[in-house]
């Protein structure tokens, strides 16, 4: 069985994948499906979901796993090779740095913030953890509210585009 955190299209989730034969599980988020392996080839699975079946396509591009199946794609990248947004610069996403509970927001969608600007506040272990824009640019989304518990790698705050002055 393989399981870990990955960055999927900008999002993080929880997998665990096990293969036993031709049954191959596969659980994302808690989310459990099965699936039975019809035929594989290099970079290539056919896969039957009860009465459907389905081509997925796989290629592997450095840390990135790019995937295509039923006309959706999506990219996949090992959690502890993603950028962590408030440890990196340039980054479009802030990241739970450890397991945690939402203090605080200091910003909401639409917002324009600076690079080292306070964006939300953590309380894990008894501290506060202050997480702050990695960049410039203005918040797309506040994954977070206040009292909620975030798990490591969960993404809190999304950026994008400053606006133009």
């Amino acid at each position: 069985m393989s399981a870990g955190r990955m960055h999927v299209n900008g999002e993080v989730h929880a997998w665990r994948c096990a293969r036993q034969g031709a049954r191959l599980q596969l659980e994302v988020d808690g989310v459990a499906k099965e699936f039975e392996v019809i035929a594989e080839q290099p970079g290539a699975l056919w896969l039957r979901d009860g009465t459907k079946l389905l081509h997925l396509e796989y290629a592997k591009e450095g840390s990135v796993l790019r995937l295509r199946c039923a006309g959706q794609r999506w990219d996949v990248q090992d959690a502890k090779q993603g950028i962590r947004g408030s440890h990196g610069t340039g980054s479009d996403v802030v990241e739970a740095p450890m397991t945690g509970r939402v203090l605080a927001l200091a910003c909401s969608v639409g917002a324009e913030v600076r690079k080292g600007e306070l964006l939300l506040t953590l309380e894990a272990m008894k501290m506060e953890h202050r997480l702050l824009a990695p960049r410039d640019g203005r918040v797309v989304a506040v994954q977070a509210t206040v009292g909620a518990i975030v798990d490591i790698g969960a993404v809190l705050v999304r950026l994008g585009e400053a606006s133009p002055a």
